[in-house]
Formats: structure tokens, sequence, C-alpha cells
């Protein structure tokens, strides 16, 4: 399992993002809403209350242009995959209450890359908070509903890099994989705090082993980020605890991602589509 994990980063082809040519400035808290809700008022293990700092509850009928951009292969070069991911009504879409995110098998066609392109068989989507929204610390969670299949051939995810990152350090700049859900291995999510060590010694980077209870229905994914521990729970069962420190001590930009899998997740012709990440809320507190 873990060859397949440790390849996620080039399967989604981060690294490309060099190509984004998005400026990407600080966003002061409640730029994106000015009254952010967090639902009820949740405390620090000091007893003070957390601070909602960003938060979309999805309760209107588009995705909200000014919390998101949509990353499409076009405008970032993803690298050849076996998808592409467009900017869609029928990939990105918002309705009651949930923000859905599908990839779909499509008949063969050009996929502009860059200034590329390359044959692709099925259309994706990534949505990010990149140019509205970075947070350093805190605490990051998103309650959704995998696209459930035990079938390989699709990967979601809910994740981060630092804000101005190249990708041309990776993995020494930082990525933060809060969850990943991995169709080959329906009944879990997988958390991987990449850095320059995680290679290294990927057993204190990763827990391949947090199983979901009813892996189909809705689940909570949570970050609690200091300057000293980056701590992931799933349901609000601890998965994963990583030591904070470089290159974890700056501003982080959130991504969700529904795409077709790579390598021995690949899709086959029993793999069922179109395949939808539906998420509740996306929610950050400081």
């Amino acid at each position: 399992m873990s060859s397949l994990i440790t390849r996620k980063v080039a399967a989604l082809g981060v690294v490309a993002l060099l190509a984004l040519g998005i400026a990407v400035t600080a966003v002061p808290a409640g730029t994106a809403s000015t009254a952010p809700y967090c639902g009820p008022t949740i405390h620090k293990p000091n007893g003070t209350a957390w601070r909602c700092a960003f938060a979309d509850n999805f309760n209107g009928t588009a995705l909200s242009r000014s919390r998101w951009t949509v990353l499409t292969s076009k405008n970032v070069n993803f690298g050849s995959r076996p998808d592409c991911f467009v900017d869609s009504p029928r990939n990105i879409a918002v309705s009651g209450g949930v923000l859905r995110l599908t990839t779909r098998r499509t008949a063969p066609f050009r996929c502009t890359s860059g200034s590329s392109s390359y044959q692709a068989s099925g259309t994706s989507a990534t949505v990010s908070t990149i140019g509205h929204f970075s947070q350093t610390y805190g605490r990051f969670q998103m309650r959704a509903k995998w696209s459930y299949t035990p079938r390989p051939g699709l990967q979601a995810s809910f994740w981060m890099w630092p804000r101005g990152s190249n990708g041309m350090l990776w993995p020494i700049s930082g990525e933060l994989d809060v969850a990943e859900w991995f169709s080959k291995y329906p009944d879990r999510a997988i958390p991987y705090v990449h850095s320059g060590t995680s290679w290294l010694n990927s057993s204190t980077a990763t827990n391949n082993y947090c199983i979901l209870k009813n892996p189909a229905d809705w689940h909570t994914y949570t970050l609690d980020w200091t300057s000293s521990s980056i701590v992931i729970r799933y349901d609000g069962k601890t998965c994963l605890t990583a030591s904070g420190g470089a290159p974890f001590n700056q501003p982080y930009i959130v991504s969700l991602t529904q795409a077709f899998g790579m390598t021995s997740n690949s899709p086959s012709g029993d793999t069922p589509f179109p395949a939808t990440l539906k998420v509740d809320y996306l929610r950050i507190w400081k």
C-alpha cells in the first residue's frame, strides 16, 4: 500500500503548480465572508474559544468565486493524466448545502495542459483557496462523503500546500494531506505529512490504517496545527500525530479534489462513473 500512497503527489501533478501564474497574497480573515460561520463555539485545550477565520457552508447555488479558485489543466500544468481538470458545472456544482466535485468518464479528447496537450478520457475537478485565503496554524475541518465504491479507479483529497510554493522544492517545501481516499482501499482515509524527511521515514509521516466506520457515510476530517505539533483526526479520533516546525510554520492554502486514480489505483471498466465528492462544509478556525 505504501508505494501507492507515497506517489500521490506525482500522480496529482502538484509539483507542476509552478506554472500556475496566480498571484497569491495574504487575505485578511473575513474577506471571503463578512461574518464567517463555523457553527457552535468550540474551545481549545486551554479553554479559550477558537475564532472562525474562514467558512464555506455551501448554502448558495454556485461555487463562491470570492472564496475559491478553480484549478484547471489548461491553467495549471498538471502533466499528462488519464483525466483533465476543468471548470464546468458538470464537474463543480453547489446545491442543497453541498459542494459536489465530480469526475466523469468521457470519449477521448485532447486536454490542454499548459502550453501542450495530451489525450484524456475523462474530466475531474479541484478547487483551492489560492489567491483568497491562507493561514498559519489553527483548526481546519471538512465534513464530506467520498464517492464510495470498492472498485479501484477513484481518488479524492483534502490537502494543503504553502502559499507561494512553486513545487520546485517539493517535498522540502511541505504539504499537508489531511485526508485522501483511494477507492482501492475504500474502508479508510489516509493522511500524509510531506516534508524533507518524510521520504526517509514514512512511518512518522502517514498512517494507512485509519479505518472509517460506514465509509460511505458522512465523516469529519480535522487538522489541529500548532507551532509544535500536527494532529489529524477522523470523526474526532486521532489518526496521525507529527511534529511541527519548518516547513509547517508558514501560511498554507486549502484544496479539495476529486479525480481519477493513478498507477495501481487506475480506473478499469468496472469503475463507476460519474463519481462525486460531496462536501457539507469547509471550516477554519484560529
